[in-house]
């Protein structure tokens, strides 16, 4: 599969999770209008946090996708890291927004009004939501993309955060405790706060400052790398990721008896290798003689 294929598919899937959450928002938001339930408005936020975040990916997929030219040597991919920083930082003041919403119904408790359609409602997003889930299954062992990864995440955690929605609102309406609405609302909102903060803005942030790839990924790039035919050893290994792309930059210890020639040939096997079992990563490797 060619990158503006993945390109293409990445975007179709996002373009097409992001019409299913805005239509949820649309839903969730008719719910909460007419029941005043705390619950179901934060999880209108995180449907409203789904639609920004597949949004952005589609857009940053585009931008991302463009080639490498004379002003950004190294590509466009760094967009994707400053739009989950936006994306975070605008969601993330919705989730306060949200989570005074809950407190508020924990110290002036309301009935809840019209149960049933906001049941109908929670219910409809469950299963549009497991529908996406299989269409990004799919399309994940397509493409591989870090991006669709991301949208599945949030998007699976999204039917528990559903089903956990129409308990309260089961348990509210059957018992009359509203409370539970209301600490519901206040779970799913700092639930949305510690996602944002620890799978879309800390992630950004450490590729914004080139951080090093996860110690288990450096693990099997060294693995690989030191049981290749013909490298003795290496050294000065440097990894980093800017958006979905990485980069992979390693001196090797090559005999220095052997041709030029074949010391190409070694690291260009080796950057080969590397770069089947990492889709568009950019490697480049350096021969030292032994």
């Amino acid at each position: 599969m060619t990158v503006s294929e993945h390109t293409h598919i990445a975007r179709r899937a996002s373009f097409m999770a992001m019409g299913m959450a805005l239509v949820l928002v649309i839903l969730k938001i008719a719910a909460w209008s007419v029941s005043g339930s705390a619950s179901v408005f934060a999880s209108m936020l995180d449907s409203l946090m789904d639609a920004l975040m597949s949004l952005g990916n589609a857009l940053a997929a585009g931008y991302a996708s463009k080639p490498a030219d004379d002003d950004h040597r190294f590509g466009h991919h760094s967009i994707e890291d400053i739009m989950g920083l936006l994306q975070g930082a605008f969601v993330s003041g919705i989730a306060v927004f949200a989570l005074l919403q809950g407190v508020e119904q924990l110290i002036r408790p309301t009935p809840l009004q019209n149960d049933l359609w906001a049941l109908a409602v929670m219910g409809i997003s469950i299963t549009l939501t497991l529908s996406l889930v299989v269409y990004q299954q799919v399309m994940m062992k397509k493409t591989r993309s870090v991006l669709l990864r991301a949208d599945h995440a949030h998007y699976l955690s999204d039917v528990l955060t559903n089903a956990g929605v129409i308990a309260a609102i089961l348990i509210a309406s059957a018992t009359g405790w509203v409370v539970v609405d209301g600490v519901l609302g206040i779970g799913i909102a700092l639930y949305v706060l510690w996602h944002v903060a620890m799978h879309v803005v800390l992630p950004a942030y450490h590729r914004l400052m080139d951080h090093a790839l996860p110690p288990d990924q450096e693990a099997d790039i060294i693995r690989i790398i030191t049981e290749y035919p013909g490298v003795q050893g290496h050294h000065r290994l440097k990894t980093r990721a800017s958006g979905s792309k990485i980069f992979i930059q390693v001196h090797l210890d090559l005999s220095g008896d052997q041709t030029l020639f074949q010391a190409h040939a070694i690291a260009d096997g080796l950057e080969k290798t590397l770069e089947t079992l990492y889709p568009h990563a950019d490697v480049m490797v350096h021969q030292d003689p032994v």
